[in-house]
């Protein structure tokens, strides 16, 4: 069940740019000598409204890291350094596990907040036929992200962030998700595959099995085609 006063905000466009800043509006109102760390993973595709909020906290006092595996297991900094570490999209290109969410506690100050900002995949915490389908499908985004990104680590699921969280002893005080529309040939060609890896990239999508296919609700117009991911946005704190 999700703790009383846990935010559920739900979007459908990528258009809908006023997520992000009432995110850091109504999350984290202002506060004199905030020190932030942003720790930056995949240069990707973000939506408008995880565009802007990444913006108006570069703007802060902040100190920005590219995200690698190093960093996030041995990050330098003393400890007690951070008001706020801000953890942009770094799933995708590092293993996030309780070191890394350890090793954020660290640098926080007792008061301090992290905000994940992250893709996901489906999943599921439960057991059984459908829970395993979900799960299946999440494998099969990620493999496919791989094929386009051959560094692509692995997207979480809700329910793996919510887990991991509360085993780190970290309580989540907020809690969003938006859905977002990314145009394939856009997306494809971040990463610039080759003409076969591109048509298998396609294909992969058109024919994804039926729960990632319902997850990625592809869209065809004529030659165009686009498809959806979903963001989450969690503010969380040490207990």
């Amino acid at each position: 069940m999700r703790k009383p006063g846990m935010d559920k905000l739900i979007t459908k466009s990528e258009d809908s740019r006023g997520v992000g800043p009432a995110v850091l509006d109504a999350w984290l109102p202002p506060k004199t000598g905030r020190r932030v760390l942003l720790v930056e993973g995949e240069k990707d595709s973000t939506s408008a409204a995880a565009s802007d909020l990444l913006q108006q906290l570069a703007r802060q006092n902040t100190v920005t890291l590219g995200e690698n595996d190093d960093l996030l297991s041995a990050l330098p900094f003393d400890s007690d350094q951070f008001d706020l570490v801000v953890c942009a999209f770094v799933s995708g290109s590092s293993k996030v596990g309780s070191e890394t969410l350890q090793e954020i506690g660290r640098i926080l100050k007792p008061d301090g907040e992290l905000l994940i900002m992250d893709y996901l995949v489906p999943g599921s915490r439960l057991h059984g036929k459908k829970a395993d389908r979900l799960r299946d499908a999440g494998e099969y985004i990620n493999s496919w992200m791989r094929l386009r990104n051959p560094r692509h680590r692995c997207f979480l699921d809700q329910d793996s962030w919510e887990r991991l969280l509360r085993n780190g002893q970290w309580d989540i005080k907020k809690m969003a998700t938006q859905d977002v529309t990314m145009e394939f040939g856009a997306w494809a060609s971040f990463y610039a595959p080759d003409d076969l890896n591109r048509l298998r990239l396609r294909a992969m999508l058109i024919q994804a099995p039926e729960k990632a296919h319902a997850f990625l609700t592809p869209l065809m117009s004529g030659d165009r085609i686009a498809f959806r991911m979903s963001e989450i946005f969690i503010l969380a704190t040490k207990e």
